[in-house]
C-alpha cells in the first residue's frame, strides 16, 4: 500500500516511494481511484481566466474601434475642405478618447 498525504477534501493522495505527488497524479486510472476528475495540467490559472474573460473581449473591441478610427483618418485625408478635414480628425480623436476613458473607468467589455 502506498503512503497517503493530505490532499483536497478528505481524500489522501497516494505517493509512490521515490516519486512525487505530481507524478503519482499522472498515473493512469489514479484520478478515478481518489475521486479526482482532473490532473494538475487541467487546472486553469488566474492569468488564463483574466486573458479569456477580460483581455480577449477588450482586444477584439479595440480592433473594431481601431478600424473605425482608421476609416475616419482616411476620410480626413480625402476631405477637400479644411473644416471637413478638421471635423473628421476630431471625430477620430473623440472615438479614441472615449474608448480610453471607458478603460480608465474600468467599464466591462461590451
Amino acid at each position: 500500500m502506498l503512503p497517503r498525504v493530505p490532499g483536497n477534501g478528505d481524500h489522501g493522495v497516494p505517493v509512490e516511494p521515490g516519486g512525487t505527488l505530481e507524478h503519482s497524479q499522472q498515473i493512469a486510472g489514479h484520478a478515478s481511484t481518489t475521486g479526482r476528475r482532473h490532473t494538475v495540467r487541467d487546472t486553469v490559472t488566474v492569468d488564463e481566466i483574466e486573458r479569456i474573460v477580460i483581455l480577449r473581449p477588450l482586444l477584439s473591441e479595440w480592433d473594431a474601434e481601431k478600424t473605425a478610427i482608421a476609416a475616419e483618418l482616411e476620410r480626413a485625408e480625402a476631405a477637400r475642405s479644411r473644416p471637413a478635414r478638421t471635423k473628421r480628425l476630431n471625430d477620430a480623436k473623440r472615438r479614441s478618447r472615449a474608448f480610453l476613458n471607458r478603460l480608465r473607468r474600468g467599464a466591462a467589455p461590451v
